[in-house]
């Protein structure tokens, strides 16, 4: 094959992978706006929550057990840099020994499973709902006073570049907290119980929040970035196919003219 033919099949090439690269960042583009408006509509709320059960104190929910149970949330898809790896890894580097572990996000499970690390899966959408969190709460719920804890490992989203990995307590620290400034009718027995369920499953959906806009932030990011290469690719691939096709042309006439000359001798 010539170096023509060659430069061609490599033109065609990058330029659909920069077609599909451009088509993944406007999907990635629209659901971060959407996760993004839904994330800084619902994070007050979600820290409202976590603050107003430290005045639950003991509760029939808090862990008594041994061990500890992670709740690890991913994206359910790759390539977003090291988004989800980097987030398996603190899980491999920090976790205690005989832990249990419940992955939301299907590329966590592949990695955890690439680890020889066993998880169950819990299945949600890219954009989740307060729906998907009332499931993850109905699935630990009757598991949770088994274990001594249970921490969420998730990636805090910041802005479109910084998304620390985040590993906290789904209970707060102070259970004991003075809530005299708080009125619960018709009194606190009553409502305590229902009103941490509620809080909790809140806390659940403001971290799916956080770890799915992070995800989608980490994804545009890399197909921009992907999409800016292939064109910057595909602009030097032509200015090579150009050389090549004037280097031929120049070849051509001079062959030419080198007949002609000989034909006048």
């Amino acid at each position: 094959m010539s170096d023509s033919r060659k430069l061609k099949k490599h033109l065609l090439g990058i330029r659909a992978t920069e077609k599909l690269a451009s088509a993944m960042k406007t999907v990635a583009t629209a659901k971060f706006s959407t996760l993004s408006a839904l994330n800084s509509a619902y994070a007050e709320y979600s820290d409202a929550c976590a603050d107003m059960m430290k005045g639950f104190g003991a509760s029939k929910l808090r862990p008594k057990g041994k061990g500890t149970l992670y709740l690890l949330f991913t994206g359910n898809k790759g390539l977003c840099g090291g988004y989800n790896s980097e987030t398996v890894a603190y899980i491999e580097e920090n976790a205690e020994k005989d832990s249990t572990f419940i992955v939301c996000g299907k590329k966590g499970e592949e990695l955890l499973a690439a680890k020889g690390i066993a998880a169950e899966h819990f299945e949600a959408e890219d954009v989740p709902t307060p729906a998907d969190a009332e499931r993850l709460f109905e699935k630990i719920k009757d598991r949770i006073s088994q274990y001594g804890d249970v921490v969420l490992v998730y990636r805090r989203f910041v802005n479109a570049l910084t998304y620390p990995i985040t590993a906290e307590s789904l209970f707060p620290e102070n259970m004991c907290r003075e809530d005299s400034d708080i009125l619960y009718l018709p009194d606190k027995s009553a409502i305590a119980e229902p009103l941490e369920k509620l809080c909790l499953t809140s806390r659940l959906y403001g971290v799916m929040l956080q770890s799915a806009t992070g995800a989608q932030a980490a994804t545009l990011m890399t197909m921009r970035s992907a999409a800016d290469n292939a064109k910057e690719e595909a602009a030097k691939t032509e200015l090579k196919l150009n050389r090549e096709r004037q280097n031929a042309l120049t070849a051509s006439v001079i062959e030419s003219a080198s007949g002609m000359i000989h034909e006048e001798f």
